[in-house]
């Protein structure tokens, strides 16, 4: 990936205790291709908020700027059972390179997402597709570039293509990455029947 070609990375890398390394890559990573104004959200477990915010912030020049709210639909809640909680809500953090500018993108966002239940056929960490259109469309343009360098089952993918914009996807999985593959087929086909219908 070229320096600063990427108008925003929206990803969910893993978040156990053994993976937490990866965002200081991911950090490192947003540096230098983030676009200057451009933005960083990395969903994350609510366990590790200061080790992740340590390894954004120590890697990068990149600014913390907000947490966005998820907010799970009724008929899905997460245990976390070391903690003793049920989790009704899932955290994102939102960092930006440098300086924002409101004429580049649509300045105001809100920052809770009604999310809705994924069906995780293809991929057991399936994340919905409301919070990537939520974020894409609130942070950049039609024709931006999006990357996921995390991309699981391709929902990030499916949200950026549909918003029109252009879209780079990254998984060591190679299952993964054919479970995206599938999942953006699906997604077409689904808008294409759309279309006839209406």
């Amino acid at each position: 990936l070229n320096d600063s070609s990427i108008d925003l990375i929206f990803t969910d890398p893993p978040y156990n205790n053994e993976s937490l390394y990866l965002y200081k890559d991911l950090a490192k990573l947003a540096d230098r291709v983030l676009k200057p104004g451009g933005s960083l959200i990395a969903y994350f477990g609510q366990y590790a908020l200061p080790i992740v915010l340590n390894y954004i912030l120590e890697n990068s020049s990149l600014d913390y700027w907000w947490q966005l709210c998820t907010i799970h639909s009724s008929r899905h809640q997460d245990r976390v059972w070391n903690r003793y909680v049920i989790a009704d809500w899932k955290p994102l953090l939102w960092f930006v390179k440098g300086k924002r500018e409101k004429d580049k993108v649509a300045y105001y966002m809100h920052d809770s997402i009604l999310s809705q239940l994924p069906d995780k056929i293809l991929n057991e960490w399936e994340q919905s597709t409301k919070e990537p259109m939520h974020v894409i469309k609130g942070l950049t343009l039609e024709g931006q570039t999006v990357l996921d360098p995390f991309c699981g089952a391709g929902t990030t993918a499916i949200a950026a293509l549909r918003l029109k914009r252009k879209f780079i996807g990254i998984d060591i999985d190679p299952r993964a990455i054919e479970a995206a593959k599938a999942n953006l087929i699906l997604s077409l086909q689904s808008e294409i029947q759309e279309r006839e219908i209406s």
